[in-house]
């Protein structure tokens, strides 16, 4: 794969450090991701225009680090020519009508806010690639959303050529974040389009199942329904985790669903929970806008919040997680997930690393 160096646009270290951004910025909560996108490109157009943000006057190109109790992810930002699509890898369907929005919003602004997430199967790790730039003072620092980022830059040319030759070997790049991004640019006649990427290793990338949050009534009779292919058990506690599909109601009742059938695929199991479940016994036919994705790494114990924040919501489905190489097998054999099935970290904060178009 070849992969090139761009100009960024960025804020000064100070910038960072002198605004609380972390409601304005969080990309976890995905409400009206939309809306949130347009709002985010208006706000640092505006900088942009103000002198608060510049493009940096040379190319390079960028290493990410995200580190929370949980983990620590590195990433290489880089650019990939446009004429390079065919090595991307998605492994999720899209909904037209968001890729609609996002399309108008990316011809409306010429910014990609946020590189799509990616990463490669085996092989040399990311971390052992840049092992050496990591240990010199980053760029930028900041602590958002309990976690930590850092941003190196490498300019220098013989640097460059270095990490530009470690990443010859990678033929693949799976999209772990971004589907509807990276479809914009794959519709884009502009045949010389950029597309900012992060790219890090199997072995590093954070996967979970997406949980689903219902945002209009469900069917009245949906128990009756959903017995056509799963049966229900009303549970009195809320189990300590999630090794099954839950069902949460807002009156509190709890459901552990148990299918009818054998579902050995993960991609046929996350399309029995959207056709069997969502649409099939709830009634819900706009899956696009009447259903949210949550993070995977929410639990049963974050169901009051989810419902605060959702306050038109009626359901949640909790959803158990899918490991990585379970993942991959799903990909291999040519199956695609229903949309934003699978939650991926580390969410790079839009803005944080952008570029013009």
């Amino acid at each position: 794969m070849k992969i090139n160096q761009f100009k960024l646009i960025s804020f000064s270290s100070e910038y960072w450090a002198s605004n609380d951004l972390s409601s304005f910025l969080d990309n976890s909560d995905m409400k009206d991701k939309v809306a949130r996108t347009t709002k985010i490109m208006e706000f640092l157009k505006t900088k942009i225009a103000r002198g608060e943000a510049k493009t940096d006057s040379t190319s390079g190109l960028y290493i990410l680090k995200f580190h929370n109790d949980d983990k620590c992810v590195i990433s290489l930002v880089a650019e990939v020519d446009y004429n390079e699509k065919g090595i991307f890898v998605p492994n999720e369907k899209i909904h037209p009508d968001k890729l609609l929005s996002y399309k108008k919003i990316f011809d409306s602004y010429r910014m990609q806010i946020n590189p799509i997430l990616t990463f490669y199967e085996g092989k040399r790790s990311i971390k052992e690639i840049v092992e050496s730039f990591i240990k010199r003072q980053p760029k930028i620092e900041l602590n958002m959303n309990n976690a930590r980022y850092s941003l190196w830059e490498v300019k220098d040319l013989l640097e460059l050529q270095y990490l530009k030759n470690s990443l010859l070997f990678i033929d693949k790049l799976y999209i772990a974040d971004g589907h509807h991004r990276f479809a914009v640019f794959n519709e884009s006649s502009k045949k010389n389009t950029g597309i900012m990427v992060a790219i890090t290793d199997s072995e590093s990338i954070i996967l979970a199942s997406c949980h689903r949050v219902i945002t209009q009534n469900i069917a009245s009779n949906w128990k009756e329904k959903i017995e056509r292919y799963c049966a229900l058990e009303k549970l009195d506690t809320d189990p300590e985790c999630i090794n099954a599909t839950i069902i949460k109601l807002r009156n509190g009742e709890t459901y552990r669903v148990i299918f009818k059938y054998n579902i050995h695929e993960n991609a046929s199991f996350h399309e029995a929970i959207e056709n069997d479940i969502i649409c099939s016994s709830f009634g819900i036919i706009d899956t696009a806008n009447k259903v949210f994705p949550l993070p995977g790494a929410l639990t049963l114990n974050d169901t009051a919040k989810i419902f605060a924040l959702y306050c038109n919501s009626s359901a949640i489905i909790f959803i158990p997680n899918i490991e990585i190489y379970e993942f991959l097998n799903t990909i291999k054999d040519g199956k695609k997930f229903p949309p934003t099935s699978t939650w991926f970290e580390p969410k790079i904060i839009d803005g944080f690393v952008m570029t013009k178009l």
